[in-house]
């Protein structure tokens, strides 16, 4: 009798925590700002991040007043022009993360100086203020089902930071575009009610047409990696199918093409064309230059 009472105190004690832990969050918490992280090795969780910040930056402009609140999306790369560690002291600051799951459940290349700083920082006891909120990008297929997700989930728990929404496991065996549109919807509306935004209004602004295509910009900053099979023009820029995404593509560079001379006439292989490139990135002599298909017209003009 004893032993089921102090189960069911302690159990009552957790959901009590729990629920005043999420209703302390909602009421006194109140984000001033937001950023959008991403931790991607492929482009995928690269590609929602773009959506999702065109989404937020959209939404929350559409009252006359503005409210003061910085969205951005930063890959997360520690000691890099795209991280502050600061970032995740300030109490008033809303951390988006979406985190794929890499071979072995590991983090990407990318992210994992950030997960070492979150373990230094729990080893010196500092204590992160900020709220998150996370989406994972992984397949039940593997074991490691969004360990990485988990895992940076449970060290940001262990530095004092809130979920400011449960974390969301998307799960590309099922349907990861699913996933991240249920996640986002919740997002939107955790944000709406924090700011006094009418949630309808912000949705239907949330439906976003792609910006205007001007000469400077690159297919790839349009178009991230995934989303080139879907037309440029298309409403929603939804992410197509994984499998048409190669592991080495998230390395590409961005390149304005100056001249197209073709060399040779047409044959069984097609013409052969001298392509000038104005590189943007340090180029070394022998190295191979891949040029990728698909490209809008309009972004590749010369």
């Amino acid at each position: 009798m004893q032993r089921r009472l102090l189960l069911g105190l302690v159990t009552t004690a957790i959901v009590i925590a729990a629920i005043y832990g999420y209703s302390y969050l909602t009421k006194n918490k109140i984000p001033s700002r937001c950023t959008v992280y991403y931790a991607s090795q492929t482009g995928r969780a690269q590609g929602f991040a773009s959506i999702l910040t065109r989404r937020l930056v959209k939404c929350f402009n559409i009252q006359k007043e503005p409210i003061n609140i910085e969205v951005r999306a930063n890959t997360i790369r520690f000691h890099s022009q795209h991280f502050d560690p600061q970032d995740f002291l300030d109490p008033n600051h809303l951390v988006i993360l979406l985190i794929s799951t890499c071979d072995q459940g590991a983090v990407p290349d990318a992210a994992k100086a950030f997960v070492k700083w979150l373990k230094q920082s729990f080893k010196q006891r500092i204590q992160l203020p900020v709220a998150h909120a996370i989406f994972g990008l992984g397949s039940s297929e593997y074991e490691q089902f969004n360990q990485a997700a988990k895992d940076v989930g449970k060290l940001l728990l262990k530095l004092g930071s809130q979920e400011a929404l449960p974390m969301h496991l998307g799960n590309e065996m099922v349907n990861l575009q699913e996933d991240f549109t249920s996640w986002n919807g919740k997002l939107l509306e955790f944000l709406c009610k924090q700011w006094n935004i009418n949630v309808h209004a912000a949705q239907d602004e949330a439906c976003l047409k792609p910006p205007p295509i001007k000469p400077k910009d690159s297919w790839r900053s349009l178009v991230p990696l995934e989303l080139r099979y879907s037309g440029i023009l298309e409403p929603y820029m939804q992410p197509v199918a994984i499998d048409v995404v190669t592991k080495q593509q998230w390395q590409c560079c961005d390149y304005t093409v100056i001249q197209n001379i073709q060399l040779t006439n047409d044959d069984d292989d097609g013409p052969t064309h001298c392509l000038v490139l104005h590189a943007i990135e340090p180029y070394e002599p022998a190295e191979t230059a891949n040029v990728l298909y698909e490209n809008p017209p309009e972004a590749v003009r010369f």
